[in-house]
């Protein structure tokens, strides 16, 4: 099951909030966890964490104008490495918070941190590497990318 109510959902809260003036500044999202989204353990499962994590940066995206200028400059956002650290389970119905932000900004890729709650502590830290791509011309300087949204921003 993909997760496209909870992506209009995020594209309608986003499209009625102001812009953020800061790309570095923390995102919060709240999902549930329903039973579509847990495997045979009877806990979130893996890969949902991954879709969450993909709705978190299409927030941040969105809300700081990263999307609307990568359709008009043709610029594909890319994710380049995950490594996640899964600290307890996350039971069915549990209500977790998703905290995305964007940690640094390296000589390749910008650096973002996803950290998952459930019951106000840590359940999984997750570090993303992505990347912009300009079609044709390859990978964009990350630095420039965030440049570019200060630019919008003021």
């Amino acid at each position: 099951m993909n997760l496209y109510f909870r992506l209009l959902r995020i594209l309608f809260t986003a499209w009625r909030a102001p812009r953020l003036a800061d790309p570095f500044q923390v995102r919060e999202l709240s999902f549930r966890v329903w039973p579509f989204d847990i495997d045979f353990n009877m806990h979130l499962n893996n890969a949902r964490y991954l879709s969450f994590m993909d709705l978190g940066r299409f927030d941040l995206m969105t809300r700081t104008g990263l999307l609307k200028i990568a359709f008009q400059r043709k610029w594909i956002p890319v994710v380049g490495h995950i490594d996640i650290k899964f600290i307890k389970p996350i039971p069915p119905f549990a209500k977790i918070i998703l905290r995305t932000e964007i940690h640094g900004v390296g000589e390749k890729y910008i650096d973002i941190r996803h950290t998952f709650f459930y019951n106000d502590h840590p359940a999984a830290i997750a570090h993303v590497k992505g990347a912009v791509i300009h079609k044709g011309h390859g990978r964009l300087d990350p630095q420039f990318v965030l440049d570019e949204l200060q630019k919008i921003s003021s």
